[in-house]
């Protein structure tokens, strides 16, 4: 891990590898398997601790479990990890596809449980970089149409 060096030295195989971990994660959410889920993207932030995504990810599985404690532990880590991404742009794409789902999903959840406030804070902090992505926009001009009302 020191400096990224596996990462940089094999950086398509962590990409396949990030992708189909992600992907094996946001099955098991759709599928409402939260407990593996959870150990998914566990597993993927004690490889890649700066994933922000995986972090919210992460905090959601924990939440749909009853897990409080734990998902507010996730969600600080989500938040370092985010405040240290200087650029969404520069992030490989399997990470920003992970940011953009953590958003939108965290944001879908908060909004079902009535958290509308907290539901529109989260798709403000993907605004600048998600809006061309359809399911993003969508769902915040959803959020910011029940706002105004």
């Amino acid at each position: 891990y020191k400096d990224n060096i596996y990462f940089d030295k094999y950086e398509d195989y962590w990409s396949d590898l990030n992708t189909m971990a992600q992907e094996e994660g946001l099955n098991y959410l759709d599928d409402k398997n939260y407990s593996k889920a959870r150990l998914q993207f566990m597993r993927i932030t004690r490889y890649d601790p700066e994933n922000a995504g995986a972090w919210e990810l992460l905090a959601l599985s924990q939440s749909k479990l009853r897990l409080a404690r734990d998902a507010a532990e996730s969600m600080k880590e989500f938040e370092k990890a985010y405040a240290a991404i200087q650029d969404v742009k520069q992030l490989p794409i399997d990470e920003q596809r992970l940011l953009r789902e953590g958003l939108i999903r965290s944001a879908e959840h908060m909004q079902n449980v009535g958290e509308l406030d907290s539901a529109r804070a989260t798709m403000d902090l993907g605004k600048a970089d998600f809006m061309k992505n359809p399911e993003f926009k969508g769902l915040y001009e959803e959020l910011e149409g029940s706002a105004s009302k």
